[in-house]
C-alpha cells in the first residue's frame, strides 16, 4: 500500500470514530435510540420557574413540592418524604423515644388532663396522677388550646425543667419536672397491680395462662419480652397457655418482630420478602433460645398491620398458634429510609418490597384483593365492629392507668375485685368478647389437649375465609350506605330550604358571561393593597370556580377598558 492510500484509510477511520463516538447523541437528539431523561423535563421547568416567574420563587419549597409529587405519583402511602422539621415526631414514632416527662394526655372540657403517667417516667416520679387538669405550663393557660399545642410546650431538651400547675380535687399544685427521654413500653399486661407501675402478666393464675400485649415493635420490644417472661418465670416453670395480643398494633421494626417470632420457633421460616431490585430473602427461625412449647393464641384485629401481620403469619403457618378475632390490616410492605445528601437532615422512607408468610401468602392488601394480611384460625372469627371497640377501649383504660393511691383514689369507676380470670366478667364488664373467648379457648384447650372451633363457627379452610371476606363486604356495604343516606338527607334539607325562599339568593357573575378571560391575569393584593401574587388565567369559567368563595364585586373600582399590562 503506498503513503498516499495509507493516509487516506486513516482519514476514514479517524472520520468513522468520531461518528460512532456521537452516535447516541445524535440518535436521543432526533428521537430514535436512547430513551429521553424523563428528569430533564423537571429541570426544564425549574430554570423556567426560577428565570421568569413573576415574582422570587423559593428554591426550598419548589424543591419540597417536586419531591412530594414525585412520591405521591406512586400511589402508595408509606413512601413519603420526611422533612428537616419532622425528624423528631418521625423518630419518635419509629423507635417510640422521646423528651418529655412521660404521660398520656387527652383534652377534656377544653383542658389538657393527665389520662396516666406512664413507667418509670418523670411525671410518675413527681407525683402527677390520672384526672389532673394541667391549667398552665411555663404560666401559658392550657384551656382552648390543642394537644399538640400544649405538648410542644411541654417537650424540650433532656436536663431541662418545665413548670406545670395542676388542678387536683379543686386545689391548685405547682410542678416543675425535669425533662428526660422517654421510652415508651412496648410489652404490657392486663392491669397494674393496686398503686404499682409494674404489669401483671398472668391472667389465669389457677391454670397459670399468661397475657402479654404488644402495642408495637421499637427497638426496645425484644428485651421488655424478655423480661416480662422472665417475671413469669418462664424458663422455670413455663405458663400453661399464653395468649398474645396484638390488637391495635401498628407494627414498627421487622427485627424486632423476628427476634420475637424466633422466641417461639425451633426452626423454619419467619417471612420472605420480594421486590423488584432485590432477590427474595428469607429469615429463618434459628434454634437456641427457643421458648417451651405449650398453647399459644395470638389476638388479631382490623388494626394489627406490618410487622403485627409478619409475627402472627410466622407463627400460625408454622402451626405454632391458633389466631382469634379478625383479619388483620394488609400493610405488608417494607420501607427502607435514606438520607438526601443535597436536603440536609431529609429523608425519604421509600417501599422497596412485599412480605409473603411463610404460606406464600402476600400481606399487603391492594384494592382488588380478596385475601390478604392473616385471618384468623378457621373456626376462631370473633369480629368487632367499631362501636364495640370503642366502648372496649373506654372500658379497659380504667384499668391501664398508674395511680399510686391504689384502689382507695377518689372516685374509682372500676369494680373492687376485678375478676382477669373470668371469661363472662372480661365480656360483661371490659366488652372484650375476642379476649373473653380466648380465654375459654385456652382453658379448653388445657383441659382436653385438643383446640376446639367456636360454636357455630366454620372450621373449613374455604367456608371460613368465606366468612371473613362477607364481614368485610358487610362493614363497606355499610359504610358506603351511611354516606348515601347522609348525601339524599342533605339533598332534601337543601330542596326544603329552596322551596321556602330560604335559599341564597344566586350570585352574579363575577364578569359578563361572553367575556373570555384566557389569557389574562388574576392579580391578587392584600388589605394594604400590596400585590401577592399574578396569576395567568387558563380556565374560561374561572368565576365558577370563584363562585363558593366569598368574594363581593367591588362597584368603587371600576372595569378596565382596553388590555391590560
Amino acid at each position: 500500500m503506498n503513503s498516499r492510500r495509507f493516509v487516506l484509510f486513516a482519514v476514514l477511520f479517524l472520520l468513522l470514530g468520531v461518528f460512532l463516538a456521537r452516535l447516541p447523541s445524535t440518535l436521543a437528539a432526533v428521537g430514535l435510540g436512547a430513551r429521553p431523561d424523563p428528569m430533564a423535563a423537571i429541570g426544564d421547568v425549574y430554570e423556567l420557574v426560577r428565570g421568569r416567574f413573576v415574582d422570587e420563587p423559593d428554591p426550598a419549597a419548589l424543591q419540597r413540592g417536586a419531591i412530594r409529587g414525585m412520591l405521591e405519583a406512586l400511589n402508595d402511602p408509606y413512601t413519603v418524604y420526611v422533612p428537616p422539621a419532622d425528624q423528631a415526631e418521625f423518630e419518635k414514632a419509629i423507635t417510640g423515644r422521646y423528651v418529655g416527662i412521660g404521660a398520656e394526655v387527652i383534652s377534656r372540657d377544653g383542658w389538657l388532663t393527665i389520662v396516666t403517667p406512664l413507667e418509670d417516667s418523670p411525671a410518675l416520679a413527681a407525683g402527677l396522677l390520672p384526672g389532673d387538669r394541667v391549667v398552665e405550663i411555663e404560666g401559658a393557660v392550657t384551656r382552648g388550646l390543642t394537644i399538640d399545642a400544649c405538648i410542644e410546650r411541654i417537650v424540650g431538651e433532656p436536663g431541662t425543667p418545665v413548670r406545670l400547675t395542676i388542678e387536683r380535687d379543686g386545689a391548685r399544685l405547682a410542678f416543675t419536672i425535669t425533662r428526660a427521654e422517654i421510652v415508651t413500653r412496648a410489652v404490657k399486661g392486663f392491669a397494674h397491680p393496686a398503686g404499682s407501675d409494674q404489669w401483671s402478666y398472668m391472667i389465669d393464675p389457677e391454670r397459670r395462662v399468661a397475657y402479654l400485649r404488644l402495642t408495637q415493635f421499637t427497638p426496645t420490644s425484644p428485651r421488655e419480652f424478655d423480661a416480662a417472661l422472665r417475671s413469669l418465670d418462664a424458663d422455670r416453670a413455663p405458663p400453661g397457655a399464653m395468649i398474645l395480643d396484638l390488637r391495635g398494633n401498628p407494627g414498627g421494626l421487622l427485627d424486632t418482630a423476628v427476634e420475637i417470632a424466633d422466641r417461639f420457633l425451633p426452626s423454619g421460616e419467619i417471612v420472605s420478602t420480594k421486590g423488584r431490585s432485590f432477590r427474595k430473602s428469607t429469615l429463618r427461625a434459628k434454634g437456641p433460645g427457643t421458648l417451651p412449647d405449650f398453647p399459644l393464641i395470638v389476638l388479631l384485629d382490623g388494626r394489627s398491620a406490618s410487622a403485627s401481620e409478619v409475627l402472627a403469619g410466622a407463627l400460625a403457618d408454622n402451626g405454632r398458634a391458633i389466631v382469634i378475632g379478625s383479619r388483620s390490616f394488609g400493610k405488608g410492605s417494607v420501607q427502607a429510609i435514606e438520607t438526601l445528601p443535597h436536603d440536609a437532615g431529609a429523608q425519604v422512607k421509600i417501599t422497596e418490597q412485599h412480605w409473603y408468610t411463610p404460606g406464600g401468602k402476600l400481606i399487603h392488601r391492594t384494592d382488588a384483593a380478596t385475601a390478604w394480611g392473616v385471618d384468623p384460625t378457621p373456626g376462631f372469627f370473633v369480629p368487632q365492629s367499631p362501636a364495640q371497640q370503642t366502648e372496649q377501649f373506654l372500658a379497659r383504660r380504667r384499668f391501664d392507668t398508674i395511680d399510686p393511691r391504689g384502689a382507695d383514689r377518689a372516685g374509682a369507676a372500676a369494680p373492687a375485685l376485678p375478676r382477669w380470670s373470668d371469661p363472662d366478667w372480661i365480656a360483661s364488664e371490659l366488652r372484650d368478647e375476642p379476649l373473653a373467648q380466648a380465654l375459654r379457648v385456652a382453658r379448653a384447650r388445657l383441659e382436653t389437649g385438643a383446640w376446639a372451633a367456636l360454636p357455630g363457627q366454620p372450621s373449613e379452610p374455604v367456608a371460613a375465609a368465606a366468612s371473613v371476606n362477607a364481614d368485610e363486604h358487610r362493614r363497606l356495604f355499610r359504610t358506603r350506605e351511611r354516606l348515601a343516606i347522609e348525601l339524599d338527607r342533605m339533598d332534601r334539607r337543601l330542596d326544603a330550604l329552596e322551596n321556602s325562599g330560604g335559599a341564597p339568593a344566586a350570585k352574579p357573575r363575577l364578569w359578563g358571561e361572553h367575556v373570555d378571560v384566557r389569557g389574562g391575569r388574576l392579580e391578587v393584593f392584600d388589605k394594604d393593597g400590596n400585590r401577592v401574587a399574578s396569576l395567568r388565567i387558563d380556565d374560561p369559567e374561572l368565576d365558577r370556580w370563584l363562585e363558593p368563595a366569598d368574594l363581593k364585586v367591588d362597584a368603587g373600582v371600576p372595569a378596565t377598558e382596553g388590555k391590560g399590562p
